[in-house]
């Protein structure tokens, strides 16, 4: 059993399964039968979702391609991370001999330990203000270049190249440029707050 693995089913028991009623459910069952219900629970999140999708119908809207497309792209990504975030759950098979609640306390003190210590040099609260500035302008960056390029697909998607789907596309893109502006940076202000308060707070102890 890898430490990856181990981690990736206490992550799934603590905030997906949180009473541990799936896990010492099946625990006790077959693993001729647990297999069968991870692939029956992820079909059934995987359908449920594409279902749910069916009763959204955006063309009704009066939306641009752009937009159009991202919300396509935005369900997709959404029924993926759904899928996966649920077969995660075959994890399990690698900590069916410990006891999760005893392991998440272990890591919760060896945590504290960690915080005391400052070792998580990749945390928010522990970098200065310079590295934290620097990290929001890569994510803002970097997902602005995706809304661009989204941008540019849907324009050969649409296959109509004249001059003026040219200019319809690229105001439709600034603003979808200017609206995720706008809640990225009362985001990060947002998220900038909580770490200085969590710096203080630190600080007073």
């Amino acid at each position: 059993m890898s430490i990856f693995q181990k981690t990736v089913a206490l992550l799934w028991f603590q905030h997906l399964d949180v009473n541990g009623y799936i896990f010492y459910n099946i625990r006790t069952l077959s693993i001729y039968v647990r297999i069968p219900f991870y692939i029956f629970l992820v079909f059934t999140v995987y359908f449920t979702i594409k279902f749910l999708g069916t009763f959204v119908d955006y063309s009704k809207f009066n939306l641009s391609a752009v937009i159009l497309l991202a919300l396509a792209l935005t369900g997709k990504v959404i029924l993926f991370l759904s899928t996966l975030l649920t077969a995660l759950i075959a994890t399990y098979e690698f900590i069916y001999h410990l006891d999760p609640k005893d392991e998440l306390l272990k890591k919760k003190e060896a945590l504290k330990e960690i915080r005391a210590k400052k070792l998580q040099w990749w945390r928010l609260r522990n970098m200065n203000f310079f590295f934290r500035a620097l990290f929001y302008i890569v994510i803002y960056i970097a997902i602005s270049k995706y809304l661009q390029i989204s941008s540019f697909v849907a324009f050969i998607h649409v296959k109509d190249f004249s001059e003026i789907a040219y200019q319809t596309l690229k105001h439709d893109t600034e603003i979808v440029i200017q609206i995720y502006t706008f809640i990225f940076v009362v985001s990060s202000i947002f998220l900038e707050l909580l770490v200085r308060k969590t710096i203080s707070k630190r600080a007073l102890k």
